[in-house]
């Protein structure tokens, strides 16, 4: 049994070394790949395997890895279960939404076939729960469960009967706003 554990020991350092190996060919690639893209100024990215200092029981002094680090992110230990760093799966989503709500904000509400603003009941001023944008709603008069709010700022649907929005009975909208909203 001594054999086996001195054994997997060598085994170790001999991983270990490959790693080091490999933590400077990363570098060195890392590096070339910033000259190429002109960014030569800039510092050495950080290796894809941190290490950090640790102290065995007899007191010497070894380096082991720490586990794998984003580039952007060093500091991030966590991955999904694709491999991708939390922090710029997170940071890819918010700019994902902020995309999609600018292009909802832009898209036109599809005119109505009249502008009678009679034709309408209108919310009070609430926030949107699909586009977050502090609005009113608007849905036909005669409107049943199965017709939708619409969102007057950003243009989305909510299902009547899986809303309940209080209707604003004072709120009479300017002709402006009708047109900007039809």
């Amino acid at each position: 049994m001594n054999l086996n554990l001195e054994r997997v020991r060598e085994l170790i350092e001999e991983l270990e070394q490959h790693r080091r190996l490999i933590d400077e060919a990363l570098k060195s690639l890392t590096s070339l790949e910033n000259a190429f893209n002109g960014n030569g100024k800039a510092h050495a990215a950080t290796t894809a395997v941190a290490t950090a200092a640790a102290t065995s029981g007899d007191g010497n002094h070894k380096t082991e890895a720490a586990g794998f680090a984003c580039v952007k992110h060093p500091h991030s230990r966590e991955f999904s279960a694709r491999g991708q760093c939390k922090l710029c799966q997170s940071e890819y989503m918010k700019e994902y939404w902020a995309k999609k709500r600018k292009t909802r904000v832009a898209a036109p509400i599809e005119a109505a076939e009249t502008d009678d603003a009679s034709e309408y009941v209108f919310s009070k001023q609430q926030r949107c729960p699909k586009c977050g944008l502090t609005t009113r709603f608007r849905r036909d008069r005669d409107a049943d469960p199965s017709d939708y709010w619409v969102c007057l700022g950003g243009g989305c649907e909510l299902k009547v009967a899986n809303y309940r929005i209080a209707v604003d009975r004072d709120y009479v909208p300017s002709d402006d706003a009708m047109q900007r909203i039809s």
